[in-house]
This record gives C-alpha cells, sequence and structure tokens, in this order.
C-alpha cells in the first residue's frame, strides 16, 4: 500500500501547471524556447532543454534561481509581471541573488547619482556574486532616451588635486588600448572579463578619491565609461547579457557626466547590438535610433558606427529599405570622416563597415519573403575578406563570427561545399578565441547543418563540427 504522504506528492506533480502552460501559450513560446530564456540570464546549461516539460506537468524546479528566473523572463516577454508565487502558490522567494540590470540606476543623471552606481559596484567587490538580469522594453529604452535628452551638468573646478595624480590617470589611460587588443583577439570568455571588471573597479575606487570636479574627474569619468563598455561588450561575447547592461548603463552616466556624447552614443550602439542579437528588434530600434540622435553633431567616424549597427534592428524585422539607407549613410560616412577620430574608434573603416552589414544582410535574408537571395549573395560578397583573413589578423574574434555568418549565407544560397569550405577555415580559429557567442554561433551553424546531411560534404564536416564543439565546451566549462 502507498504512503499517504507519497500518494499527496504523486498527485501534486500529476497536477498540471495550467498557468505556466497558458502563459507559454500565449506567447506562443515551446518548452525549448523556455529553457534558452532561463540559460540567456543564468548562463548555457543552467536547465535541460526538455526541463520545462516537466515543469508543465507539474513538477517544480528544486533551484530557487530557476524558479525565479523563469518568473522574470516570463514577465518580460509579455510585459507585465509575474511572480513566482503565480506559477507555483505559496512558494516563495528564499533571497536569490538574481537581480534586473536596472536595479537602481533610477537616480538622477548626476555625478552624485553615478557615485552611488559606482558605490553599488565597489560593494560587490571583485567576487561579486550577484546574478544581473537582462531586461527589455521601456525599463531599458527610457534610460537611454532620459541619457539623450538630458544636458550634463558642468563640472565645476576642483579645490585641490585630490589623491589622485596625473601620473596614475596617464598610466590608466594607456592601458585600456592593451585592453581592447586583448578583446579584438580573444573575446570575452575565460580570465578575461575578470582583468578587465578589476581595471573598472580600480578606477570606481580611483574617482571615489578624487575632488569632485575639474579635469582629473572628467579623465576618471571617461576611463569609467571606457572601461565600462568594452567590460559590457565583453560580457555580453560571455552571454551574461544581464551584467552587460549594467555596464553598459553605467558607462552611459560616465560618459554623460564627462559631456562626452561620442562616447555616450558608442555605448547606446552597443546597447542596440545587444538587444539585436537577443532578438528583440523593436529594443534594438529604439536604442540605435537614440544613438544615432546622441552622435548626429558629433565625429562623422561615430556618426558612421552607431547608423551601422542602427541597421541590425531594422534587419530583423525585414525593413530592407531603412537598412539599405542606414547602411549607405554609414559607408560613406566612414569614407569621407569629418571631424576628430576618437581612440576607442579606432577600428572603423568601411571595411568594418561593409563586413557589419554582410553579418546583418543574413538576417535581413531571413526575414525577407523576397529578395532574399539578393541579400544572402551580398552578405557573401561581403563578410569573405574577413572571414577568410589571415592568422595573424588582429580581429580573431569577428573573423570568426564572420566565418560563421558566411556559412549560414552559402546554405542560404544553396551552395553546400562552399558553406563546409567556409566553417573549416572558422574553426581553425577556435583554438585561440575564447568566446562564449562564438560557439554558440557555431552550435547554429551545427543545427543548420543537420537537416542537410544527406549531402557527403555536409555529412563529413557535420561530424567534425559536433566533435570540435564537444571539446571546446568541455574545455570552457572545466
Amino acid at each position: 500500500m502507498v504512503p499517504t504522504t507519497a500518494r499527496n506528492k504523486k498527485m501534486v506533480a500529476d497536477t498540471p501547471n495550467e498557468t505556466l502552460s497558458q502563459l507559454l501559450a500565449r506567447l506562443s513560446w515551446s518548452g525549448e524556447r523556455l529553457a534558452r530564456e532561463i540559460c540567456r540570464v543564468l548562463g548555457e546549461g543552467a536547465v535541460h532543454p526538455t526541463a520545462p516539460y516537466k515543469w508543465l506537468k507539474g513538477h517544480r524546479p528544486r533551484r530557487d534561481d530557476v524558479r525565479q528566473a523563469i518568473a522574470f523572463v516570463l514577465s518580460q516577454a509579455g510585459s507585465h509581471p509575474i511572480t513566482v508565487g503565480d506559477l507555483w502558490p505559496g512558494c516563495t522567494p528564499q533571497g536569490s541573488r538574481l537581480i534586473p540590470a536596472t536595479e537602481g540606476m533610477e537616480v538622477p543623471w548626476t555625478l552624485a547619482g553615478t557615485l552611488a552606481i559606482v558605490h553599488d559596484w565597489l560593494l560587490g567587490g571583485l567576487m561579486d556574486r550577484r546574478v544581473f538580469m537582462a531586461v527589455g522594453g521601456s525599463a531599458l529604452t527610457q534610460l537611454a532616451w532620459t541619457a539623450v535628452n538630458t544636458e550634463p551638468a558642468r563640472l565645476a573646478a576642483a579645490l585641490g588635486g585630490g589623491q589622485v595624480g596625473a601620473i596614475l590617470i596617464k598610466q590608466v589611460e594607456e592601458t585600456i588600448p592593451r585592453l581592447r587588443q586583448l578583446d579584438d583577439q580573444q573575446g570575452g570568455g575565460g580570465a578575461n572579463l575578470t582583468y578587465v571588471n578589476a581595471q573598472f573597479q580600480a578606477v570606481g575606487q580611483l574617482l571615489k578619491m578624487a575632488e569632485h570636479g575639474g579635469s582629473v574627474t572628467r579623465r576618471l569619468l571617461v576611463a569609467l565609461a571606457e572601461l565600462g563598455q568594452l567590460a559590457g561588450w565583453m560580457a555580453a561575447d560571455a552571454e551574461r547579457h544581464g551584467m552587460a547592461q549594467r555596464y553598459y548603463l553605467t558607462a552611459l552616466r560616465a560618459a554623460h557626466n564627462a559631456s562626452d556624447k561620442a562616447l555616450g552614443a558608442n555605448v547606446l550602439s552597443m546597447m542596440a547590438f545587444n538587444a539585436a542579437t537577443r532578438q528583440i528588434p523593436t529594443d534594438a530600434i529604439s536604442l540605435g535610433t537614440a544613438a544615432v540622435e546622441m552622435a548626429h553633431r558629433g565625429p562623422g567616424i561615430v556618426q558612421a558606427l552607431v547608423a551601422s549597427r542602427l541597421t541590425y534592428g531594422y534587419a530583423l524585422v525585414g525593413d530592407a529599405e531603412h537598412f539599405h539607407a542606414a547602411y549607405g549613410r554609414s559607408r560613406e560616412l566612414a569614407e569621407h570622416p569629418t571631424g576628430h577620430r576618437p581612440r576607442w574608434a579606432y577600428y572603423v573603416s568601411p571595411q568594418f563597415v561593409d563586413n557589419a552589414s554582410g553579418y546583418y544582410q543574413v538576417s535581413l535574408a531571413r526575414a525577407c519573403s523576397h529578395n532574399s537571395r539578393r541579400h544572402f549573395g551580398n552578405a557573401v560578397t561581403l563578410l569573405t575578406p574577413e572571414a577568410t583573413a589571415a592568422p595573424d589578423y588582429p580581429y580573431q574574434r569577428d573573423a570568426l563570427l564572420s566565418g560563421t555568418a558566411l556559412v549560414r549565407a552559402h546554405l542560404g544560397l544553396g551552395e553546400l561545399e562552399q558553406a563546409c569550405e567556409m566553417g573549416r577555415t572558422a574553426l581553425e580559429r577556435l583554438s585561440h578565441v575564447h568566446s562564449p557567442d562564438c560557439l554558440t554561433s557555431l552550435r547554429r551553424v551545427a543545427d543548420e547543418l543537420r537537416a542537410r546531411k544527406a549531402n557527403p560534404y555536409v555529412r563529413e564536416f557535420s561530424a567534425e563540427l559536433d566533435r570540435r564543439l564537444q571539446m571546446a565546451t568541455a574545455a570552457s566549462s572545466g
């Protein structure tokens, strides 16, 4: 005879979760889609792809952070709050480390407000155990447009030099370009992001120590903004999108307080790119438009950069007219730039704009019901130079991503042998690049190849790709 407690547990487990089922149906999400969204918040492999089907049957996730992540992603996607208690009545959070990326960011756009945010970073320290969850919609875009529409206060002259000297600031400024080279070559995986975070926090500490005003404060704010922008880019590359947003929002405030609109526009355009990579085109277009607005009186090379990133959002919605208009303007500005070139815009060139356009046109081709072959063909033409660059090319991570996009473009054209050839070229870079985002791009290629395994070229390359991905995944998790 089955004990009463065991029968009761079985009854609970066998009672379907109608609330969760209705929410997924409203969003047209499968169980696998919910699992992917949770992994975007908690990290790759946080839940098994089929775990949501157990939850739909009535099982409750054992981990508190998983339950909170489910409520969070459903709230974000449905644009109205969902609590853990709504999904599992009587279940309350147990003080999880999960925090929205915008938590505490609603402070005034003043130097004091930025220092309060810096203080929060410093309290977390180098071993910050919080997990920042990526947000979308007005919670993110309103902050961006506030930066565009708010004029920064002029920094008053400092009363003294404080404890931060010119030699130390110069050392900080000279370190940042070398950190960018680290990202260009290897990406945001491994210990790279940890090291850049340490530099970010060190500058935050210096900013707190400095006399608040004058050139010392401004130079520290610019350094903090540049490091926050770099850390955000690397965090996104490591698929830690909530952390990326928090870095970006901190960098945006620092650039605002330093009255550096060009740097602020660059940060906004990176936020737009991040939204596009997460397949949220409305946020990508809103953030990209804000970046263009902020940059419109700035250096031509910055205008070229932000216009280029705006095209990604247009590609996702299949808006070919606005895509090509923004691409044309970006190309012209990059070819004939006016004004000075900020040091962080060292990589922007006509070739950069072309390559980015090729990368985005793969998405445009998939979103368009007509002219898809033309867009795929454009992508092949524009991506091939970087995807086939030599092993000493300084942007190896970008070359790998261009290679995966080129494979998908060839697949879109039905050119299977060329796709496999380009895939092998991309794989050769994998041993030198530490980028979870690159691994995700290669997994996407692997998924698309599986439907074409009847082809001998595809069958042979798929086996090689799967083997290399297993090795890379094991290495990154070990």
